[in-house]
């Protein structure tokens, strides 16, 4: 459970990195991760991704070697969904809850 966030060329066959999770609440916890989406617009290199275990989602930044931006916590249940506005500025993250949470990500 420790590489499953991993980017991959598929006309190569090549795992091209891992980015780790386990930091911050999940140190604790493996997470499976549900769900996981590239950010659009300006906001390109940043991945945002979700699951269960610390029942979290996190956003990653890979123009800064994938560290960690932000992490979205106090989901009572698993991250099941994740998704990033057109103009890449804002966040989706829907849990298991039933709820939708909308985040600002601007990294400027």
């Amino acid at each position: 459970v420790d590489k499953q966030l991993q980017l991959w060329d598929l006309r190569s066959e090549r795992l091209l990195e891992t980015i780790p999770w386990r930091t911050g609440a999940s140190l604790a916890q493996p997470c499976m991760i549900y769900s996981a989406q590239f950010s659009k617009g300006e906001a390109k290199g940043l991945i945002a991704a979700g699951g269960s275990g610390a029942n979290e989602a996190k956003v990653f930044d890979r123009n800064a070697g994938g560290s960690v931006i932000g992490n979205i916590l106090g989901l009572t249940r698993a991250c099941y969904s994740v998704d990033f506005a057109h103009a890449g500025n804002m966040l989706a993250v829907a849990g298991g809850d039933g709820c939708v949470r909308v985040v600002n990500v601007n990294t400027r």
